[in-house]
């Protein structure tokens, strides 16, 4: 009877062994499939899973908090991309990010301002803005600096291009930096020029100076002398005080106006600037309107230096449809995306050649037989002290108006 319930008790020791091995392979096999199924759901972007729990050791504990941290990790990082999103798209520069294989991963709104772009996703679409630029950064390497000019919104511009590559998740990536540097070389050309003219008309006063003053006093002290001698010394006499008059035209580039920035409209001031212009030459025939401005819309800049720049790009618009039957001289004004003040000045005169709209800013150019070629450089000096530019627009077609741009910030 002994070796018997021996026996039981060693069967029945067994038998539970062999259930709680069992029970403890069911139990790593269940948590096996609940492990696999937690990080499918983790490949698959989903955070939300979630294990019913029993007791504080349950194994579905330590899941469901491994979830929740990395739910947590995942909101963070999300935040911090909408962070930097944020910065990027503040940032002046243009920044866009692209694959080897050219698909665009990042782009700021700068970057697609300055081409022109409303959405970019692969470099291919920078054909249309210019092919040499895509060219030129598909072929650059780590840290290449290179200068391209592209003509993008009606505006031609220089960008500087900066290029840099990283490896990000095993894809290698360029990270292009664009920046348009075009008011600061026009800026340094206009400094070296009014270094120039500084120099030059200073030199040439202290020259004319001495001899008008010279020519006039010899001419009335000549009295009854030869007729030719007192010609001769009045004409050196007139002509010295033309050089005289002549010369100070260039030193307005050199000494300029403080800058006085106010708020002021800019329809009721482009309706000033329209009447002065009818009162100082316009033909009957020329016709003078306001395409586009808002009524609210508001300029912070120095409205007397903006009444000069306006007047002298009024004056040479009528100038150039004066002669034609259906002159027509157009006013436009609205804010940008980047909520910069646009006006504009068109007519629909003769195109300006392209040699000669290279050189129109440049000081002492003119076509006029009459001009002095100051004009729109001194209107050009004048917009950019006021932290702008004035450009001109490239025509897009035919029958394209000759347009003057100026940007205000």
């Amino acid at each position: 009877m002994t070796g018997a319930w021996l026996n039981i008790v060693i069967a029945v020791g067994i038998i539970g062994a062999i259930w709680a091995i069992y029970a403890v392979v069911k139990r790593i096999r269940t948590d096996r499939r609940k492990i696999a199924l937690l990080l499918d759901a983790l490949e698959n972007g989903d955070t939300s899973i979630k294990f019913p729990v029993s007791n504080d050791r349950d194994v579905n504990v330590m899941l469901n908090r491994i979830s929740e941290v990395l739910k947590r990790i995942r909101i963070e990082t999300g935040e911090k991309e909408r962070y930097y999103e944020l910065i990027l798209d503040r940032v002046g520069a243009g920044v866009l990010s692209v694959y080897d294989n050219g698909v665009v991963f990042q782009v700021n709104k700068a970057a697609l301002s300055l081409l022109g772009l409303d959405v970019l996703t692969h470099m291919r679409q920078l054909e249309r803005v210019c092919a040499d630029l895509m060219h030129r950064i598909e072929t650059a390497g780590n840290n290449d600096r290179l200068s391209v000019e592209v003509v993008t919104e009606g505006r031609k511009r220089t960008l500087s291009v900066n290029v840099s590559t990283i490896t990000l998740q095993q894809h290698r990536l360029k990270i292009i930096v664009l920046d348009d540097i075009s008011d600061s070389l026009d800026r340094k050309e206009v400094d070296s020029w009014i270094k120039l003219t500084r120099v030059m008309t200073h030199e040439i006063m202290n020259s004319l100076g001495p001899i008008t003053s010279l020519s006039e006093t010899l001419a009335e002290r000549a009295g009854d002398g030869p007729e030719e001698l007192r010609e001769g010394l009045s004409t050196i006499a007139v002509t010295g005080k033309s050089l005289v008059s002549f010369v100070s035209s260039y030193r307005r580039l050199v000494y300029m106006p403080k800058v006085e920035l106010v708020l002021f409209s800019v329809r009721p001031f482009f309706e000033r600037m329209i009447c002065l212009a009818m009162q100082h030459g316009a033909s009957s025939d020329v016709t003078m309107t306001i395409k586009e401005c808002d009524e609210e819309l508001i300029a912070y800049a120095d409205e007397n230096m903006m009444g000069q720049v306006f007047a002298n790009l009024l004056k040479n618009a009528v100038e150039a449809v004066c002669d034609m039957p259906d002159g027509r001289v157009e006013l436009s004004a609205y804010c940008d995306e980047s909520d910069r003040v646009v006006m504009t000045v068109s007519d629909n005169g003769p195109h300006i050649a392209d040699d000669v709209a290279d050189e129109i800013f440049v000081p002492f150019f003119t076509t006029k037989s009459t001009g002095t070629g100051v004009g729109l450089s001194i209107s050009r000096r004048m917009v950019q002290l006021n932290g702008g530019s004035l450009t001109l627009s490239p025509y897009t077609g035919d029958a394209a108006m000759t347009t003057f741009v100026v940007t205000l910030p």
